[in-house]
């Protein structure tokens, strides 16, 4: 069994939504929304490559940018 990581960065969320990580929502009893990666060794690669500053097609990027923050408000709502 693998583990999850836990994470509140909703822009890195979305660079890795965007590169094809599966995201898993939850909402913890403060109200924030926590952010549930897998934890294998392409969510690594791809968290460190975002702390690299890659150049990255912005379009993508803000579209699942919007795509994170809807399910997070409506998550909230």
């Amino acid at each position: 069994m693998q583990n999850n990581i836990e994470n509140h960065d909703v822009y890195l969320t979305s660079f890795l939504d965007m590169n094809g990580i599966e995201i898993d929502f939850r909402l913890a009893p403060t109200g924030r929304v926590i952010f549930i990666l897998p934890g294998k060794k392409e969510t690594h690669d791809l968290m460190t490559q975002f702390n690299s500053n890659p150049q990255v097609p912005l379009l993508d990027y803000v579209q699942s940018l919007r795509k994170i923050r809807a399910r997070m408000i409506a998550m909230r709502s």
